[in-house]
């Protein structure tokens, strides 16, 4: 290798990470052949360098003992028929899969915006972020000077989860973005200053009931044409004044004209606006949440 230090141009002293953390290797595939030199020493030789590709190949040769957990903890590595045991054709398809996955159009990185979280939010939504953390790339915001910077860079985010009240949004949701009312907004807002916020939105959401039940889903709304949601058992603050079609789920017994999960499409540039009412965190909104950002 023709590294610009010493230590590069001699492969029995250079560090694997060395190389993979390279100004010019960082970030790509290293194509490498080795053999054993002085006593079990590996002399690794890079040959190229290559763009990384997602197929999962079996790669001949005699093999040898892996380290730690690549060899899952079996004292005989992957020597032999071992290392063929891998079941490429099922890795391949579901990396493929995990590639085709993502809506076109729609970013995986996600804005929380919290300015006034309470102290055990992270413990009680633990799964929730969790889950989305492992989905997406996810940046916290809990001070208004962090919002106002993130907000001017907007087209960074294709969703933006508001916590509680405050700021505007109105121009990030009409210029395309999607954003999403819920986690403590139910619990910890004044019906007033709820129906006060929506009116900057030039909407007529109110708070309607509170109650324990199980939702069904509701048929006519887009987005349970996209995703496979499911009926559940939650607490929720639905709303009322909703668009038939924007009612994920239908509202409770005594009040069909509710919903305790909006999804509507705002502006003229295919923004959306969801609310979700669940005050519990329950599993299953996961879920929702999830589809409403088009993961």
């Amino acid at each position: 290798m023709d590294g610009g230090d010493d230590s590069a141009k001699d492969s029995k002293r250079t560090k694997l990470y060395q190389i993979l953390d390279g100004a010019r290797t960082s970030g790509k595939t290293i194509h490498y052949m080795y053999a054993f030199g002085d006593g079990w020493e590996h002399i690794i030789t890079c040959s190229e360098r290559a763009d990384p590709t997602t197929n999962f190949v079996v790669l001949g040769g005699e093999g040898h003992g892996c380290a730690e957990d690549a060899h899952n903890k079996d004292p005989r590595g992957l020597r032999g028929a071992a290392k063929y045991a891998w079941d490429k054709d099922r890795i391949n398809a579901i990396l493929e899969e995990l590639d085709t996955s993502k809506l076109p159009g729609h970013s995986t990185s996600i804005l929380l915006v919290s300015l006034a979280s309470e102290s055990w939010f992270d413990q009680m939504y633990a799964s929730v972020l969790t889950k989305f953390r492992s989905k997406a790339t996810i940046k916290d915001v809990t001070d208004d000077a962090s919002a106002m910077k993130c907000m001017e860079e907007s087209h960074n985010f294709g969703t933006i989860i508001f916590i509680n009240i405050n700021g505007k949004l109105v121009e990030y949701a009409k210029a395309g973005g999607i954003l999403i009312f819920g986690f403590l907004l139910s619990s910890f807002t004044e019906p007033p200053k709820f129906e006060e916020l929506m009116e900057t939105y030039g909407l007529d959401w109110k708070f309607g009931d509170c109650t324990q039940e199980i939702y069904n889903i509701n048929g006519r709304a887009d987005l349970n044409k996209k995703y496979n949601l499911m009926p559940y058992s939650m607490k929720a603050v639905s709303l009322k004044n909703v668009r038939p079609e924007d009612r994920v789920y239908s509202g409770p017994k005594l009040a069909k004209d509710q919903s305790p999960a909006v999804f509507a499409k705002y502006g003229s540039n295919r923004g959306q606006i969801g609310w979700v009412g669940d005050v519990n965190g329950e599993e299953k909104t996961t879920t929702l949440l999830l589809a409403m950002c088009g993961i």
